[in-house]
């Protein structure tokens, strides 16, 4: 049988509300109305994310008093395949989320010498760390687009300091984990005639002073002419040593390439050694398959 609510229990959004009140009067002050308009967004940006924290929390509250007041389960059976026949309340744990750093109160379900089992962890999604998803997926795309210094700054500049730098790399390898499973199961189409094999290589190089390139020996430059079959002005250039080759092999239907030519895939912004090895390949591709058919 649940329990009758009292009147006496505090409101879980009180204290958001409270912020929120204070952030008003702060705003209609005469102080505020001399500031600039960067001074009061700074103000507005750093106390409305406390807001949202403490609207966030409030709702954890929320649920967690509602869990602790609801009827326990029959049986909650644990990961081993055993119940856990006690249940214990009030059990905190941390969660950095966009907001802040909330704590999350839930009941745990217990047996002697047996792992404890929380059902609220499943029903919130929790993450076995302290970050939430939305944290590792700023971290993701942050990652990408700079380094991982520059990533952590900017996840601190909008969500303050909730991540460090030798966690975002974890995250980062996280997320990827299931890259090479994905590739594996997944079925690829049948080639046939109509859709030739495409090889695309790019090379990227590192500006040097030209008294610190060095000279390829005469058996290097013929394994290089070799491997990539065009004139030696189109794979290096003054000043710039190569520092890596990235190979991509995939096919594709022959009417878009008969449709999209070299002069196509340039103007469509592919330009440069990109647009040059594109259109190698085409044509490599091209002339392979219109020699096996």
């Amino acid at each position: 049988m649940e329990r009758y609510d009292t009147l006496d229990v505090p409101d879980p959004f009180a204290c958001a509300m409270e912020a929120a009140l204070s952030l008003a009067v702060r705003l209609s002050a005469p102080g505020t109305a001399a500031m600039d308009h960067a001074a009061v967004e700074s103000l507005i940006e750093t106390d409305g994310r406390e807001i949202l924290r403490r609207f966030f929390q409030g709702h954890l509250d929320l649920r967690a008093r509602r869990e602790e007041n609801s009827t326990p389960p029959s049986e909650v059976t644990g990961p081993d395949g055993q119940p856990r026949t006690h249940r214990e309340t009030g059990r905190p744990r941390q969660l950095r989320c966009v907001f802040g750093t909330v704590s999350v109160r839930r009941c745990a379900c217990r047996s002697r010498g047996r792992a404890d089992v929380h059902p609220a962890d499943a029903e919130l999604s929790l993450p076995r760390c302290l970050h939430s998803q939305g944290i590792k997926r700023l971290a993701v795309r942050e990652a990408i687009r700079s380094s991982y210094d520059q990533a952590v700054e900017a996840i601190g500049d909008r969500c303050g300091r909730v991540l460090g730098k030798r966690r975002a790399q974890s995250l980062v390898i996280e997320a990827a984990a299931d890259i090479d499973a994905f590739y594996h199961d997944k079925i690829a189409s049948a080639c046939t005639s109509d859709m030739p094999l495409v090889i695309q290589v790019d090379s990227k190089g590192v500006v040097m002073r030209p008294e610190a390139l060095r000279v390829l020996p005469s058996g290097a430059v013929a394994v290089i002419s070799h491997m990539w079959p065009l004139p030696p002005v189109l794979w290096t250039r003054t000043g710039v040593s190569p520092a890596s080759t990235k190979y991509v092999c995939y096919a594709i239907p022959l009417y878009l390439l008969l449709r999209r030519s070299a002069p196509d895939l340039r103007s469509a912004g592919v330009r440069g050694c990109a647009g040059r090895s594109v259109a190698v390949a085409v044509a490599t591709a091209l002339s392979l398959d219109s020699s096996a058919v």
